[in-house]
């Protein structure tokens, strides 16, 4: 072999090398890129779905009118969900006809990125998941204590035609006031306490059902918490002197 021949096929060789490295780097790093970027989106839509409950609170607590969100969908879809029920029952333990029920049904808003991963916010619960399990990531603005327990109930009521965007875009959420309820509101007396049962019916039960499980080991007076959420719906059980149920409707509208 002469000179030449030996020249033209070392460059083959090293050619073929360098081809076939970066063909080796791109099969095994591409997907792991591709896995930290959904990754990263998923990130910042929970930290979107964050400053939300932030502005939902303006409208349900400081009497703000309206508030907008602006939120980066990154090849996954945001989507408003079949509604979810709250139910909340007043026992009173010793006069059983000052018992009370209240339920509400709130539109969760959901986004769900290319590999399955699912954020939810949820009646003010930031909810993270991967489609057969999930985990409350921050509970709803509930003050609950022995002496008198209070929970501003967010309701979602979906408004406009779309309900579901996906792709690579940019949606500005858009929450209103629609309506208020008067309180509904329970005190006992010297000789009893009230029992309040929460039961949320929802696709996102486990993570209700460890929140419940963490509010309560805080609380003195936490009675029980459902151990069974296959059939759909999980409660909680604790003792309370007062409860206050205040809800306002808020509709929620995507906007493009």
């Amino acid at each position: 072999m002469n000179r030449g021949q030996s020249e033209v096929l070392g460059y083959v060789i090293v050619f073929s090398i360098i081809i076939g490295s970066v063909a080796l780097v791109y099969a095994t790093g591409y997907p792991s890129l591709e896995s930290a970027r959904e990754a990263t989106a998923t990130e910042n839509v929970e930290k979107a779905f964050d400053v939300m409950d932030e502005n939902i609170r303006d409208i349900q607590q400081r009497g703000a009118p309206s508030r907008a969100t602006e939120i980066r969908i990154a090849g996954g879809t945001l989507e408003l969900e079949d509604p979810a029920t709250i139910r909340v029952y007043v026992e009173n333990s010793t006069n059983s006809s000052d018992n009370a029920t209240t339920s509400f049904n709130t539109v969760p808003v959901r986004y769900v990125d290319e590999s399955g991963r699912v954020v939810s916010f949820e009646s003010g619960g930031i909810i993270r998941g991967n489609g057969t399990d999930s985990a409350m990531i921050e509970g709803p603005d509930w003050t609950i204590t022995e002496e008198a327990s209070i929970f501003p109930v967010q309701t979602l009521i979906a408004r406009g035609g779309t309900r579901s965007v996906g792709g690579e875009t940019t949606v500005l959420v858009l929450t209103q006031l629609s309506s208020t309820s008067a309180p509904g509101s329970y005190q006992a007396d010297s000789s009893s306490r009230s029992i309040v049962n929460i039961t949320v019916y929802s696709d996102n039960t486990r993570a209700w059902q460890q929140y419940f499980e963490q509010m309560n080991g805080t609380v003195e007076d936490g009675v029980a918490v459902d151990g069974d959420i296959d059939d759909g719906n999980v409660y909680w059980k604790f003792r309370t002197d007062e409860a206050h149920v205040i809800r306002k409707g808020i509709s929620v509208e995507f906007v493009r």
